[in-house]
Order: C-alpha cells, then sequence, then structure tokens
C-alpha cells in the first residue's frame, strides 16, 4: 500500500489528483489523507480518500505503507525516518498557490540526497519514481548518529503541548530563534555533520511553520 498525507492545514490538490491519475496503473491500493476541500470527490480504482484521520488510523496506515508520499513537511519526514519507511517529496510551490512561501522548496533540497528520501519535483517525475523505482527505506534510528537521534528526540519534547491541531495532534509553532536555541543545545561541534546538517538548515528554513508530530 502507498500512504499519501498531505498535512492538515491545507490541502494539496496537485498531489491528491496525481495519485488518482496514477492509482488505476498500479498493482497497490493507495490511501491518501487529503485534508479538507473538494479532493475527495475524486474516484479511481484503488484509491481511498479520507478528509481527515484521527492520529491512531494515521499511525496505522503509515505504518501498514510500503511507501509514504507526502508535502515536505518537517513533521513527515521525521516520521518516516522514525518508522523506517522509503519517503517520497512533492514540494508545495508559492507560484502555484499551495503555500505562502517557497519553504518547501528549499526543504526539498536539502533532503533529496539522504538516503530513504525521494523527491519528485514534478507530476511525472512522482510518477516516474512510484512505477520504476526500487525505493530503499531510511537507515534504522540505531544507525543514525547519536546527534541526529538527539535532535529528533528533543524536538518532539519540545513541541509535546497541550494544544491540539484539527486531528487531535500536539502542536507548537517553532520559531527561528527557537529552532537555533535547540541546535545549539545538542552540540554545536557536530553541525557539519551531513545527516545532522539537513535538520538544521530545514528548521531554520521552517521557522514559524506548525510542526504536526505525526505527519
Amino acid at each position: 500500500m502507498i500512504f499519501a498525507t498531505v498535512g492538515t492545514q491545507l490541502p494539496f490538490p496537485r498531489l491528491t489528483a496525481s495519485l488518482a491519475d496514477l492509482a488505476g496503473s498500479l498493482d497497490e491500493d493507495i490511501a491518501v489523507q487529503a485534508g479538507r476541500g473538494p479532493d475527495t470527490s475524486l474516484q479511481a480504482p484503488g484509491l481511498q480518500l479520507h478528509e481527515t484521520l484521527t492520529p491512531a488510523e494515521f499511525e496505522k496506515h503509515f505504518k501498514a505503507a510500503r511507501v509514504i508520499v507526502a508535502h515536505a513537511g518537517i513533521g513527515t519526514i521525521l516520521s518516516a525516518r522514525q518508522w523506517g519507511k522509503p519517503l517520497v517529496i512533492l514540494p508545495r510551490r508559492h507560484a502555484l498557490g499551495e503555500h505562502r512561501n517557497d519553504h518547501q522548496i528549499a526543504t526539498a533540497h536539502q533532503v533529496e540526497n539522504l538516503p530513504g528520501i525521494y523527491v519528485a519535483w514534478s507530476e511525472t517525475h512522482l510518477a516516474d519514481i512510484l512505477t520504476q523505482q526500487t525505493l530503499s527505506s531510511p537507515p534504522p534510528a540505531g544507525e543514525m548518529s547519536p546527534q541526529h537521534t538527539a535532535l529528533v528526540d528533543r524536538l518532539r519534547d519540545f513541541i509535546d503541548t497541550p494544544a491540539t491541531g484539527a486531528q487531535g495532534l500536539s502542536v507548537r509553532q517553532l520559531t527561528e530563534d527557537e529552532a537555533h536555541r535547540i541546535v545549539a543545545e545538542i552540540g554545536r561541534s557536530e553541525r557539519r555533520r551531513r545527516g545532522f546538517r539537513w535538520l538544521i538548515v530545514t528548521l531554520c528554513i521552517s521557522g514559524a511553520a506548525a510542526l504536526w508530530l505525526a505527519l
């Protein structure tokens, strides 16, 4: 199964429609958390569209999936690495009215060479990745650097607040200053390590964005 998520803040019609077009040509089901919008009216063989999912439903789909497809959300990237799932990213584009800026493009550039992460720069590229490539999983958590693991744990602890979003998920606004402070606490000397550096840059670019822990 392919599981796709667009986050809880905005629908992503370009991604949802691309997966609907692709559904009939794949020999597996596609489940999509599509957000609130007209996308949930799309129909295709093997396509399951959900406006929202409970945290338990989201985790069930995530763990059962062969591959995850998503926008370039930090929470989704962290979750894919935590659960060892290949992740295909189609970043939102400001020019198409899909986001307020192009921070997802910048995020995608930072992570595209990491093992287990594949960036689709167009709908055609997305189809090529899902139909032609053997997708590898990210390295197990035990094989990540201690600094990388510590940062993921620290972020989850920091963001875990009583505030909840549309799906009942804990959320916290992370400012650029807060991102810098977290990184500084974990270890300045390791900032140049490849696996650690991408998280630092991505977090700073995504400052003030809502991080959805289960996405």
